[in-house]
């Protein structure tokens, strides 16, 4: 057994990280499609929220939330920012009246019309085919074609991806548009960085919170970029806003978004009903550790060299936001993955960073009780270690960059 684990770890270590990903998510996902066959199908949706009896609320619910106009910030209490809210408006006219107009408890009727299960239909396969595209782009022509296209394959086929999908929800959207900004960021072609600021733009106009990686560019001293990415966001943000009454529906929308983070349902609910503590004290402390990944990623841009590191702390912070803590909010990390998979990153030094990040990605079919799944819970203890390794390592970094070269703190990456 000891000389087996050996080998085992002598393999993760020399491999290359983009094989581990492959590989490792393909036997989970064997192991997976094995433990489903054998129990006649009982595990294949135990990845699922709630089994997939929710399945696609999140785009059919907002479709039936936007068809109130303003009512769905002052009634229903929507999160959503204007514009996403807006692209749920008019493929509202596409929806029959009959089920834009049922209550809460009929909204599962979608499955009834045929306008809706085109729709759902039509946006799952038009999100899968340009994430797969925005991906295969992303990856580095120095891997091999196999590989790009296996990899590619592994990440829209992993958990975080399907469950993002059986959402519907936009953050797939908002993914591809950041994506794009990513890696754009460093092109030497400046139609393309100026391309990917207007990308980041929209991806914080379906979601807000990717706007923290506008920082990167203040670490790097492109002011000039930051504020005409400014310019942008607060255009997609400030236009759409008059379909909905105006600018004053964005106070609305901050007090909708912090109401539904301190709520007590999901994963934050069975936290504090397994630890018998009050939600407001599993809530405080999930908001203790967003505001230590943001305050890291503050100083990341700075002092960290490798930007796959850079854009890991933003990853941490993201997702460390208490309503945003989810396993498929989890998929944000291909970006810092994707730069590992380009350098053809390998060895023992970065892999505390990879196998936290890989945990979520990979198939636990155990069934629990209520509408958290393996995956959800996993999502916790793994960003928890990330979030050690990262301020461990920022705090080390900017000491060091402080202390050795006597430079100020927007000098030390240089």
């Amino acid at each position: 057994m000891k000389k087996a684990f050996k080998s085992l770890q002598a393999r993760f270590v020399t491999k290359e990280y983009s094989v581990l990903f492959i590989e490792t998510i393909l036997v989970f996902a064997a192991i997976y499609l094995l433990g489903s066959l054998v129990t006649g199908g009982k595990l294949l949706t135990s990845i699922f929220f709630l089994n997939t009896e929710d399945a696609f609320m999140d785009f059919f619910n907002s479709i039936r939330d936007a068809a109130q106009g303003v009512k769905a910030y002052t009634d229903r209490h929507v999160i959503y920012p204007p514009m996403a809210n807006l692209i749920f408006y008019l493929l509202s006219f596409l929806s029959p009246d009959k089920y834009n107009n049922t209550r809460f408890v009929l909204r599962y009727r979608w499955k009834l019309y045929d306008e809706t299960v085109q729709m759902i239909t039509v946006f799952v396969i038009v999100c899968v085919i340009l994430l797969f595209f925005t991906l295969f782009k992303s990856l580095s022509k120095n891997l091999s074609l196999k590989r790009r296209l296996l990899l590619v394959l592994v990440a829209v086929g992993s958990v975080p991806c399907l469950n993002l999908l059986e959402r519907g929800n936009l953050l797939i959207v908002s993914l591809i548009f950041l994506l794009i900004y990513a890696m754009t960021y460093h092109s030497k072609s400046r139609l393309l960085r100026e391309l990917g600021l207007i990308a980041l733009a929209l991806s914080f106009s379906l979601k807000l919170y990717p706007v923290l990686f506008a920082w990167i560019l203040i670490g790097d001293k492109r002011y000039k970029e930051f504020i005409r990415c400014a310019i942008y966001c607060l255009a997609t943000l400030i236009l759409p806003s008059f379909a909905f009454g105006g600018p004053a529906i964005l106070l609305t929308i901050v007090q909708n978004i912090f109401s539904f983070s301190s709520g007590s349902g999901g994963a934050q609910g069975a936290i504090s009903s397994f630890l018998h503590v009050p939600s407001w004290v599993v809530s405080g402390l999930l908001y203790l550790l967003f505001l230590l990944c943001a305050l890291t990623f503050v100083a990341a841009p700075f002092v960290h060299r490798e930007r796959w590191k850079v854009w890991t702390v933003g990853c941490i912070a993201f997702i460390a936001f208490p309503s945003l803590t989810s396993i498929y909010a989890w998929l944000l990390f291909l970006i810092p993955l994707i730069f590992l998979f380009n350098e053809k990153a390998s060895g023992k030094e970065n892999l505390r960073y990879f196998l936290p990040i890989l945990i979520p990605f990979l198939f636990f079919p155990i069934p629990i009780a209520g509408p958290v799944t393996a995956n959800i819970v996993l999502v916790y203890p793994a960003l928890i270690a990330l979030t050690v390794f990262a301020v461990k390592d920022t705090w080390k970094a900017l000491q060091a960059c402080r202390q050795e070269k006597k430079v100020p703190l927007e000098d030390c990456h240089e």
